[in-house]
């Protein structure tokens, strides 16, 4: 695989100074390799020599490879001069396997922002099945490799596996988010599954119309209920690796699915009811009833009344800021799950309800939900569930299947995915849906995927199907997620709605009215970042501050996202023990609007979802509430996924966007309160250089300078004449809002300064920034900068933070004197901005 900077994070090629012998003799001659590198983005440096510590990473991590790649080939009884198919194969699975290092997430899903796809594992199983790889070779190609005893083993790691992978989607699935959904989310969701239920059932009793097929009949329609349920975990997965799950379609999708499963489920056991009822002898049929509804009363019973209190009692005993769930709580929940199963079994009810129940108890969230799921999640998806997929793809014969049957079991499969997917295209028009939207949540709705695929096995294995009817409609649910993942990919795009052609900046603000700004933090330490900057607005009765406070959290535990409005918010006491990160953070902002009242106004919001479709949430508020700036904090230590949600909000947000990079460690909202307003004296320059994100800071420092105890100065950075690039449109807007700012002068000429700088090249560039007084407070620049300019030609290529850009990367280095914060701006383009240039 071709690794680039488009598909990695730090696209840095660091070999050894000591081994570039193996390159080349004369490390003059590294050129050569220069137009390779600079055509794929990569950066070539070299370490230093005779310090083998900075080749420890690259050592280990060969030694991690070898140690693998030789315990394989040991384990395979295979001989050494297989070692390259090994060390590959070693390489594959650590790319693959979730690591601390990363917060338990892949390599693979790390650089390529998607959960590793297990699917192939299914092809691998088809080909080495009886009916291809055996049909080459001539027997089974699995015939004596397992004793009868390790085939009992699989078996029963197989059903285990689906048991806990059955619990797992219990656990993270949120009952309350039915109660919520709206008319059309209830429609849709009853309908899709009823509607190709009727069709599919009329079918099969028009193929058993026979007194004699009534066994028939019972298989088919279990098998249309089957056909005609829609998965909630399948769809949520889907959604997930699209990124979609917080947009509006993949909300009303969850909700949808999750009321089409249960519903699905009520049918199935009213229809083994009456069809059980109708196909054995009473004698047999009522102690048979009558002991299968008891024990799911009993499971029910104990689930509700015993362990869920138990659970909760659980909850409470953990705290908020307990990062990892005790191991004897863990313990405790993992026995509870193994015994319900068990007791399940024993009642005669299959363990896999008892599963789902167990599961259904626990609470979700954190930080018991939370908390379980991760411990267990990567045991079963990387250890369990690969077992089981390769099974999957084994029973799949192709010699069974015959032309009469497959057209028969084809015709259900048929009805059962246009029923549904009309149905739902339906409904979503005859709601005024966009026909775009309408096919998208049609084609969400009608796709299959692995959790499908493991219910269909299931029936296979209760002889509810035979193997024919399996390898047809498990084919058909593989090529059914293969064509619909990338058409929905292609019908839907929730970030074209952000593209307006409106103005929603700080620089085309007038000078009164009410500003709407949107601060977005993911932890309760950046209160004072944020609050800071607002301070810094000075608000007032004329132009007073309306202020949206967003808590990010990353969905965990959970598989429906949530996005909180804490509209009717009630303050926590200050002692309270039972106090949430949300909670402080709004008891936090309240204060701050009791202390500014009647200039100040908050509204609160928690988004609880992926990092990787959270910007989707920032987006859409700060759209729907006209936002003009939106705010985020931004750390050097800051996670690779919490980095990734960041670019997105700057590439999709439909207003203009500051990072706050906070370097003070003394807070200047307590000082404010402490001393006063009017008696704190603060510096905040402004750096410009040119284009609308400079003009945005500027505008940005202009209001502030407004407020008496800010003092502002502008740094103006200007290029030698013989390197100058003309731009009248640019230069006209540069010198329209540097007049505004001379007219500024003239009013407060004593708090507002201006100078400018000449700079020949980067050098000088870089000199001007360290020299920077250590009296400024805070620093405003712009992102985006044309990388040709002399003011930073090649820094660019040593910019580690590209969300910052060069300048505001080479501010918040640890070379720079200053310790005043930095807030990078990034003003909005709209689509004329798209034209214009």
């Amino acid at each position: 695989m071709l690794v680039t900077s488009s598909t990695i994070v730090d696209p840095t090629w660091c070999p050894d100074s000591g081994a570039t012998d193996h390159i080349t003799s004369d490390l003059n001659n590294l050129h050569v390799h220069a137009p390779y590198t600079d055509n794929h983005g990569i950066l070539h440096r070299l370490s230093c020599p005779h310090t083998s510590e900075q080749n420890g990473i690259a050592e280990r991590k060969i030694r991690h490879i070898t140690e693998i790649g030789l315990t394989l080939l040991a384990h395979a009884s295979m001989p050494l001069h297989y070692w390259s198919e090994a060390f590959e194969t070693a390489t594959y699975l650590i790319n693959r396997l979730p690591t601390p290092t990363l917060h338990q997430r892949s390599p693979f899903e790390t650089i390529f922002h998607s959960s590793p796809d297990y699917a192939h594992l299914i092809k691998t199983g088809i080909i080495t099945s009886s009916s291809v790889l055996g049909r080459l070779i001539g027997h089974d190609f699995f015939e004596g490799k397992f004793t009868p005893e390790e085939k009992l083993i699989l078996t029963s790691l197989e059903y285990l596996s689906f048991s806990f992978y059955m619990f797992l989607f219990a656990v993270k699935t949120d009952l309350n988010v039915v109660r919520s959904a709206g008319t059309l989310t209830w429609f849709i969701g009853i309908a899709c599954s009823i509607v190709p239920l009727a069709f599919t059932v009329l079918m099969a009793f028009l193929f058993s119309n026979n007194k004699e097929e009534k066994g028939k009949r019972i298989l088919l329609v279990l098998l249309s209920v089957a056909l005609s349920s829609t998965s909630f975990q399948a769809i949520s997965s889907l959604l997930k690796d699209l990124k979609l799950l917080n947009s509006e379609i993949g909300r009303i999708a969850l909700s949808a699915s999750l009321l089409s499963n249960a519903i699905c489920w009520i049918i199935r056991d009213i229809s083994n009811f009456f069809l059980f009822t109708t196909s054995f002898h009473s004698s047999y049929l009522t102690p048979y009833l009558f002991k299968s509804q008891l024990s799911r009363v009993i499971v029910v019973v104990i689930v509700v009344f015993v362990l869920r209190p138990l659970m909760i009692w659980m909850t409470k005993k953990l705290s908020e800021d307990n990062a990892t769930l005790k191991e004897s709580i863990f313990f405790g929940i993992v026995v509870m799950f193994l015994v319900i199963m068990y007791v399940s079994d024993i009642l005669g009810m299959t363990s896999l309800y008892g599963a789902l129940f167990i599961g259904l108890a626990v609470p979700t969230g954190p930080p018991l939900g939370t908390g379980v799921v991760e411990k267990l999640e990567l045991f079963v998806t990387t250890v369990l569930l690969p077992a089981f997929l390769m099974e999957v793809g084994r029973d799949i014969d192709f010699s069974s299947i015959t032309l009469l049957h497959s057209l028969e079991v084809s015709s259900f499969v048929f009805v059962a995915f246009w029923g549904k997917f009309l149905t739902v295209y339906g409904f979503s028009r005859y709601w005024r849906m966009p026909n775009k939207d309408a096919l998208t949540l049609a084609e969400t709705l009608s796709s299959r995927g692995l959790f499908d695929i493991m219910i269909y096995r299931l029936l296979m294995k209760a002889t509810i199907i035979n193997v024919e009817a399996y390898s047809i409609i498990t084919l058909f649910a593989m090529m059914n997620a293969a064509i619909q993942t990338p058409l929905i990919s292609y019908f839907y795009d929730p970030s074209k709605r952000y593209v307006n052609y409106r103005r929603r900046t700080i620089q085309h603000f007038g000078h009164t009215g009410e500003t709407q700004i949107l601060g977005c933090l993911h932890d309760e330490d950046q209160i004072l970042s944020i609050a800071n900057v607002f301070i810094r607005f000075h608000p007032t009765l004329e132009r007073p501050l309306r202020v949206f406070i967003m808590d990010l959290m990353d969905l965990r535990g959970r598989s429906h996202p949530v996005l909180i409005d804490h509209q009717f918010h009630k303050a926590y006491n200050e002692s309270s023990l039972q106090q949430t990160q949300t909670s402080r953070i709004i008891n936090a902002f309240v204060q701050l609007e009791i202390y500014y009242q009647g200039v100040i106004k908050n509204h609160y919001y928690t988004s609880i979802t992926p990092y990787a479709s959270m910007h989707d949430d920032i987006c859409s508020l700060a759209l729907e509430k006209g936002i003009m700036l939106l705010i985020i904090p931004f750390q050097r230590s800051d996670s690779i996924a919490l980095r990734d949600m960041k670019k997105n909000v700057l590439d999709k947000a439909p207003c203009s966007v500051g990072l706050i990079v906070d370097k003070k460690i003394i807070s200047h909202w307590n000082d404010n309160i402490t001393q006063g307003r009017d008696q704190m004296s603060h510096g905040v320059c402004v750096i410009f250089t040119r284009g609308p994100d400079s003009r945005e800071a500027l505008s940005l420092g202009m209001r502030m300078a407004r407020d008496i105890t800010v003092k502002l100065t502008v740094i103006r950075m200007l290029v030698e004449e013989d390197h100058v690039t003309e731009n009248s449109v640019e230069d006209n807007l540069d010198i329209k809002l540097l007049q505004d700012l001379a007219d500024l002068h003239k009013v407060i000429s004593e708090r507002v300064e201006y100078n400018e700088v000449v700079s020949r090249d980067a050098n000088e560039t870089m000199r001007v920034f360290i020299a920077l007084e250590d009296s400024y407070d805070l620093i405003l620049v712009g992102r985006r900068m044309d990388d040709r300019s002399p003011l930073v030609a090649g820094l660019g290529d040593w910019n580690y933070f590209e969300e910052l850009g060069v300048i505001g990367d080479m501010l918040v280095s640890s070379d720079m004197k200053s310790t005043a914060s930095i807030l990078v701006l990034q003003q909005q383009t709209i689509a004329q901005d798209h034209i214009l240039h």
